[in-house]
């Protein structure tokens, strides 16, 4: 009798680091992929900075300019 429940216990131990092997294997995938999408919206907000720094230096290039046009409308209006 004592066979049966010594071949029993061993199908169960290993059926239990199976499950917690598979359990390690199944958590470690999703860090991995929470990892994964930290680090791309991450990049995201870093080209979305970019960007809002281009369109800052674009405007201000453009304020810059803005009184020479107005001066040359105005000159223009003038002389007809």
């Amino acid at each position: 009798m004592a066979f049966p429940d010594s071949i029993a216990g061993w199908i169960q131990l290993i059926l239990n680091a199976g499950a917690i092997v598979t359990g390690g294997f199944v958590w470690k995938q999703y860090f991995e992929n929470l990892k994964a999408t930290v680090h791309t919206k991450q990049a995201e907000v870093d080209l979305l900075r970019e960007t809002v720094e281009f369109w800052k230096g674009r405007s201000a290039e453009l304020e810059k300019q803005s009184p020479a046009v107005v001066e040359r409308v105005l000159a223009e209006r003038i002389t007809i």
